[in-house]
């Protein structure tokens, strides 16, 4: 299994080594953070012994977030043992036959967890696509349950997203990174509607309500998921669509099942938990 070496470099080539490369301090492409840390924001910024106690997603399971082992930018996230969720547009939907490799923990603690292939790939509007596998990931990738949240009668009450603190990965440096490029900034949900079929939230153009946390997409963060936490754990709500919009998987819940299950009509088990709060 590959673990993360306890020497630090500067990348030098877009191969992937079998030890994370860490860039020095001044390295800021990917995912904007206003008060970018590499310590509080980067998934695999090393800090021995053990998991990297400064990041800020430390003590939530991020195993099944996928990517691909040469791309940054490819990023799959895990709704069901052989289902995934990634963005429909070109340079960001995955293709058939793509890889895409899962990490257990985070700073020196990563250990991967599988890599896996891509059968084929559906999408549709608002930006979703549903990706199948061909196999199941393991029991030990974690699955993500999708928010909704209703008005107490079960349906969706899109005033309740608003306020809410989403958290938002994109790809980190170096931009080779490939299956370890990651990081996690904040951003607050500003509207949800069903016409839109997006979340948005604002730009970063200053300290809002999140200080130094406080993030936005840039060029190759898309297919990134976003998430809010409810019950003690990170709920999907959707994956980047422009630098300050995520897709709404809530909102297109039924395509998302139908697709599912003309893949697996007799199989209930590869369709999404929905989290109703």
């Amino acid at each position: 299994m590959k673990r993360i070496c306890l020497t630090w470099f500067v990348v030098m080539s877009v191969g992937l080594p079998l030890c994370v490369r860490v860039q020095a301090q001044s390295c800021s492409t990917g995912l904007l953070v206003l008060g970018f840390d590499r310590a509080k924001h980067e998934r695999f910024y090393p800090q021995y012994p053990g998991p990297n106690s400064q990041f800020i997603g430390d003590g939530y399971d991020w195993s099944g977030i996928g990517k691909r082992p040469q791309a940054a930018n490819q990023c799959i996230t895990m709704i069901s043992p052989k289902v995934a969720i990634a963005s429909a547009h070109r340079g960001a939907i995955p293709v058939a036959g793509a890889q895409f490799e899962f990490v257990s923990g985070d700073g020196y603690d990563g250990v991967s967890a599988g890599t896996y292939t891509v059968a084929e790939v559906a999408a549709f509007l608002g930006e979703v696509a549903v990706v199948r596998l061909t196999q199941p990931v393991s029991s030990a990738i974690k699955k993500y349950s999708i928010l909704k949240l209703t008005d107490g009668s079960g349906n969706i009450d899109y005033g309740s997203y608003a306020g809410r603190i989403l958290w938002l990965w994109g790809r980190s440096c170096p931009t080779s990174g490939g299956t370890y490029s990651f990081r996690l900034g904040r951003n607050v949900v500003g509207l949800a509607d069903a016409n839109d079929i997006l979340f948005w939230y604002p730009p970063t153009a200053a300290h809002d309500s999140l200080g130094d946390d406080e993030a936005k997409a840039t060029e190759g963060d898309s297919s990134h998921p976003g998430f809010i936490m409810a019950g003690g754990e990170p709920r999907l709500v959707g994956t980047f669509w422009t630098p300050t919009q995520l897709s709404n998987l809530v909102d297109q819940i039924d395509q998302i099942n139908a697709q599912i299950q003309t893949w697996f009509p007799n199989d209930p088990s590869q369709l999404p938990t929905i989290y109703v709060e």
